[in-house]
């Protein structure tokens, strides 16, 4: 007896059901079975507008555009024999993913994608080329199972890429497009990761790395082959494993096996520590100025803890930020406290605030130092809603801190005015009153108001009891279209010594330290052009009137119009420095 089984048949027959309606094996190519139209209905009863000629109504092309959509289905559900073949079909996805350890999941996103979009296009090819009613419904049908099964697909590429150990770059779009990115690399690790689901990996670990250990060995021996040193040097990597538990090396999977340092190109160097499941466990990162940040995390890769230890000319700066996490894993409170020779500068700490249904409700931030307690109340979108200070009847001389730590927290009284935060979209507004005001032109009455409430907020604000250090950092701007930002810089370029300039009609934030401002001195680059960079330093004399708080490291908000006298200006290498004394407003 034959025993060869016509598999070509069987799929011919799946499709059609025994109607013996024949489907070009063209649209076929890519398709899987259960992704086709529904068989039977590829033969229409009748014209319905009494002519056979491939065109159907509007209403016959939605009608067979949404049996396509749910083809799938239907198909599936046919008969036993469908049954079966779409159920081995799904058992051998399911077996595919396991074997591969889920690498293979962009690669199937891919194909399915790909199957869908040909099976489309062939639709849509067939419908404008239709001969017969039974055609054109044949073809929108197949319009529908191809939409399915690109939509599917699309639908199912973030996940796929987190089966695989990818991270998904966006939505589900762009997480379609990196699929296919990842196809060919995750068909190199799918075929190894099957090798190694068979044993066909154990077996040549076991015969190149030269130890007497069966499986044990296979890891430390295939860290050895990715390294350049010779052969001998790969015996002693298992040493590396030494500050985890024993039982690690047969409990983490391959993929856990991530590197113990890493030196990037600016020479900052990171050492890390894993826990059994692959997660790290601990980081210490080494800048290239000797900077040591030891982070810690919990079991689920979830920061906890971090230690910064800076040596300055004033001592030795201790910064410690500790999470506390509920039982979802969602920050309670985080905590920063800033020592200078182990002796307790400043501390912030929040608290964060959730609904029943875990939605984030709102924060607490509250700052405490030698001088009281400055609590801010944010709402849900970090909005102020209340700011509440407390002072020390006789505040004692903060410790000295290095780094230029915030100067203005040592105010007492109201430090910050409400809008602080909200000044950042309001700075729009407040520059075009600003200048038309002092233009002489008209303001309508909501401009009026704004520039009121602001100058009122800054009125009310404590004025600083000593002098104070500020810095701002800007990058001019290269595109054409954003060269109308660059006018605090045409003031600069034509400002001399002694000058005094406005080169803000709105509030400027500041930074406490010099180091965060230069994040906003950047060499900005457009079409070959590199844009200038900006740091001033602004000197704020006693008597100001600066909204200042501790968030970023520090920051000051001036009032709008601020006045300064340049003191000094030089520039080199594409850094315009200069250094202005801010001129408080006469009352």
């Amino acid at each position: 007896m034959n025993t060869d089984i016509n598999y070509g048949k069987l799929y011919s027959d799946y499709i059609n059901n025994g109607t013996g309606v024949r489907i070009t094996p063209q649209s076929e190519l890519f398709s899987n079975p259960l992704m086709q139209p529904e068989a039977d209905s590829f033969v229409s009863s009748a014209a319905k507008d009494g002519k056979d000629d491939g065109k159907i109504s509007f209403g016959e092309k939605l009608k067979n555009f949404g049996k396509g959509l749910i083809s799938p289905v239907t198909n599936l559900l046919s008969s036993p024999k469908n049954f079966l073949i779409g159920t081995v079909m799904i058992a051998g996805g399911a077996a595919l993913l396991a074997i591969t350890g889920g690498a293979a999941a962009p690669i199937m996103v891919a194909l399915g994608v790909t199957a869908g979009a040909v099976q489309l296009g062939t639709g849509i090819y067939k419908a404008a080329n239709a001969k017969t009613d039974a055609e054109a419904e044949a073809a929108w049908q197949g319009m529908g199972a191809g939409t399915t099964s690109v939509g599917l697909s699309v639908l199912g590429s973030k996940s796929a890429l987190k089966g695989a150990k990818i991270k998904p770059q966006g939505g589900f779009i762009k997480s379609t497009v990196q699929c296919f990115k990842e196809a060919p690399a995750a068909f190199g690790k799918s075929f190894a990761n099957a090798k190694a689901f068979f044993g066909i990996n154990g077996a040549k670990a076991n015969s190149t790395s030269k130890t007497k250990e069966p499986a044990k060995a296979e890891e430390p021996a295939k860290k050895a082959e990715s390294k350049p040193e010779p052969e001998p040097a790969a015996k002693p990597k298992t040493d590396t494993t030494s500050e985890s538990p024993p039982e690690a090396t047969s409990t983490t999977k391959p993929e856990h096996q991530k590197p113990a340092s890493i030196t990037k190109k600016d020479g900052t160097r990171i050492e890390l520590e894993y826990n059994d499941n692959g997660t790290i466990k601990q980081s210490t990162l080494v800048d290239s100025d000797g900077v040591k940040t030891v982070k810690s995390y919990n079991e689920n890769g979830k920061f906890q803890r971090s230690v910064k230890v800076e040596q300055t000319d004033e001592g030795l700066v201790n910064y410690v930020t500790e999470h506390t996490r509920n039982a979802n894993g969602k920050i309670t409170t985080r905590k920063t406290v800033v020592e200078l020779d182990g002796k307790q500068a400043y501390d912030i700490e929040t608290t964060y605030s959730y609904d029943s249904q875990g939605k984030h409700t709102g924060r607490i931030t509250r700052s405490t130092s030698a001088d009281g307690v400055d609590t801010l109340h944010y709402d849900a979108k970090g909005a102020v809603v209340k700011h509440e200070s407390i002072s020390q009847p006789n505040p004692t001389e903060p410790v000295a801190r290095a780094t230029e730590q915030p100067e203005a927290k040592v105010i007492s009284g109201k430090r910050e005015i409400e809008q602080h935060h909200d000044i950042q979209g309001l700075n729009g507004g407040i520059r075009k009153a600003s200048t038309m005001q002092n233009n002489g032109q008209a303001l309508d009455s909501n401009q009026i108001e704004l520039l009121r409430s602001v100058d009122d907020a800054f009125e009310s604000l404590t004025p600083l009891d000593k002098d104070h250090i500020f810095y701002r950092g800007m990058s001019e701007q290269v595109m054409p279209c954003m060269k109308k930002f660059n006018k605090a810089l045409e003031v600069f370029d034509s400002a001399r010594v002694g000058d005094i300039i406005i080169p803000d009609s709105g509030c400027a934030y500041t930074a406490c330290s010099k180091k965060m401002a230069s994040n906003w001195a950047k060499g900005l680059v457009y079409d070959g052009s590199v844009g200038r960079r900006v740091m001033l330093k602004i000197r704020a004399p006693k008597g100001a009137k600066i909204s200042c708080n501790l968030e970023h490291g520090g920051e000051g908000l001036f009032p709008r119009n601020a006045q300064y006298r340049v003191l000094s200006k030089t520039e080199a290498n594409g850094l315009l420095e200069a250094v202005l004394e801010y001129i408080i407003p006469k009352s």
